[in-house]
Formats: structure tokens, C-alpha cells, sequence
């Protein structure tokens, strides 16, 4: 039938497809199962990234816009203040 020596199997046609058909352990399935979750695990991680840094971002830019509102409302405060005392 088929030469033991060549990589042709006499049932499948080939060595490779049968190896690629046989069952694979336990320890095989749980790393390959280990290695599409962190992959997944990664991919969801930068998309929450792209989503959350320009959140940051605009809080940021909100915190230094109301730091700049209340002193200019403390500077203006002052000077109203000092005005109505000048003037009395």
C-alpha cells in the first residue's frame, strides 16, 4: 500500500492531515483557549483605552476652565469690593 517512509498516509493522504485531525490534549486546548482570551482580553482593553482617554481629556480641559472661572469671579469680586469702598 502506501511507503512508511514518505510523509503520505495510505487512509488520509497526507502525515500533516492526520496530524492536524487527531485530538489534541487537554494542556493544548487550555493553552490555545488561554491565548484567544488574552488576545480577546487585549483587543477590549485598547478599544475601552480610545474610549476613556479623550474622556479624561475633556474632564481635564472642565477642571481647568472652572479653575479659571473662580478666579477670575475672586478677582472681579475684589475689585467690585474695592470700588464700593473707594467710593464711600
Amino acid at each position: 500500500m502506501g511507503d512508511m517512509g514518505s510523509s503520505r498516509c495510505c487512509c488520509t493522504g497526507s502525515l500533516d492531515a492526520w496530524r492536524m485531525a487527531r485530538p489534541h490534549s487537554i494542556e493544548e486546548e487550555a493553552v490555545a483557549t488561554e491565548a484567544v482570551r488574552r488576545g480577546t482580553l487585549l483587543a477590549e482593553n485598547a478599544s475601552l483605552r480610545e474610549r476613556l482617554l479623550p474622556a479624561f481629556a475633556g474632564a481635564e480641559n472642565t477642571r481647568r476652565r472652572s479653575d479659571h472661572a473662580i478666579k477670575d469671579a475672586r478677582k472681579f469680586a475684589i475689585a467690585d469690593l474695592y470700588a464700593s469702598c473707594r467710593l464711600s
